[in-house]
């Protein structure tokens, strides 16, 4: 597997095929990388969404990251999604810190599309303590931003302040992502610590699936490859438009392909 860029992704399953670990699957793929796959939670879904959530215990985590540590692997990039609870936020920061793993990019996964809690009130206590300070890129969406910050976003100040407050938790850099705002173009807006740099595309119809997952993992195997930050950032944001322009319905679910 020499020369191919790696990365050990934390997320549920979706039975719907959407989203989680099934997305990051075809992002990695499509940035020429492979995935390990660590499976946090069993989701029930649907064309109504989340049915229902089967947590993994921390332990049960915690043994399949193993099997793939202990062997020697290492993974060039982490990519978690979501996490369920505080005991497998905590499980993981321990496993990244145990095992020097870099590159993490986190997708704070805290509601489905469909308005159902997927992070509990002390997950995202230990996320922010524990996990952002490993973080080298996180992507928030608005409501994401706000449930990890407080702050209520309205115009662009607002994600500048948002992503300002993130930073102070240690992370490297954040993407805030602009596409629960209103308006026929969306912002997403990125700070490596340098500055911010802001990215306008066309608002594209439909609301498919995973494009949360599929964004994470898609700049997760870039940075894997070596690729610098904005750059792979800007290369996985293009990549959403065209998979998202190509975004089909299967079984009432609109999904990426």
């Amino acid at each position: 597997m020499s020369g191919i860029p790696q990365v050990l992704a934390f997320g549920g399953t979706d039975s719907s095929g959407g989203s989680g670990l099934s997305a990051d699957q075809r992002a990695v793929r499509d940035g020429g990388g492979y995935l390990f796959g660590i499976v946090t939670a069993v989701t029930a879904q649907g064309p109504a969404g989340v049915a229902s959530v089967i947590p993994i215990s921390a332990e049960g985590v915690r043994d399949q990251a193993e099997a793939i540590l202990k062997e020697g692997l290492r993974p060039d990039a982490i990519k978690c999604g979501m996490l369920v609870n505080a005991a497998v936020v905590s499980t993981v920061a321990d496993i990244i810190a145990e095992y020097s793993l870099s590159n993490l990019v986190l997708d704070p996964v805290i509601l489905s599309t469909s308005g159902r809690c997927l992070l509990d009130g002390e997950g995202i206590k230990m996320l922010k303590q524990r996990l952002l300070p490993l973080t080298t890129l996180v992507t928030p969406n608005i409501p994401e931003a706000e449930w990890l910050t407080g702050v209520q976003i309205r115009k662009e100040d607002d994600m500048h302040q948002v992503i300002s407050i993130l930073m102070k938790h240690g992370v490297q850099a954040v993407l805030l992502k602009g596409g629960h705002a209103t308006g026929d173009e969306v912002m997403d807006i990125l700070y490596d610590g340098t500055g911010f740099q802001r990215y306008l595309h066309r608002r594209l119809p439909g609301n498919p699936r995973g494009t949360g997952c599929t964004l994470a993992s898609a700049v997760s195997v870039r940075l894997a490859g070596g690729m610098e930050m904005a750059t792979a950032v800007f290369q996985s944001l293009d990549y959403m438009q065209q998979v998202i322009s190509t975004a089909a319905d299967i079984g009432g679910v609109t999904v990426l392909t």
